[in-house]
């Protein structure tokens, strides 16, 4: 296997749909941007199906479960960082923008656990942030 070099610059966080016909890469430019990917079942080549915005920068991301929703971290001038939502078409991979929420100052990971997104802050005392998936 030879591994493929994605056109993506700064990237910081990827993530495969549970179906594994979708990839999303999260770049840490600006402003920040999702990568989507399809993923072609006969050969494995990844092959470019848009991009989405996400906040000034976007550090990393996670899918629910079910590959329903993607989280994304990322900031908005680096004060008072967030937690951007989206809906994912599982059919086609297309991202729809849904809501953001702050994350803590400078969240750098994360992880969709059952109903919980810890994210991962260590610019602050506390280890993590602890935010309700509510589905």
């Amino acid at each position: 296997m030879t591994p493929a070099t994605l056109p993506v610059a700064a990237a910081t966080g990827v993530v495969v749909s549970p179906d594994g016909r979708h990839v999303y890469v999260a770049s840490d430019t600006s402003p920040g941007t999702i990568k989507i990917f399809d993923v072609n079942t006969a050969t494995g080549d990844l092959v470019a199906n848009g991009s989405v915005t996400g906040g000034d920068s976007a550090w990393d991301l996670a899918l629910s479960p079910d590959g329903s929703k993607l989280f994304v971290i990322g900031g908005r001038s680096r004060v008072g960082d967030n937690l951007f939502t989206f809906s994912v078409d599982v059919s086609s991979g297309a991202l729809n923008f849904m809501s953001s929420a702050s994350a803590g100052l400078d969240p750098w990971g994360i992880v969709v656990t059952g109903s919980k997104i810890p994210v991962t802050t260590p610019t602050t005392d506390s280890a993590a942030l602890v935010l309700k998936f509510t589905g």
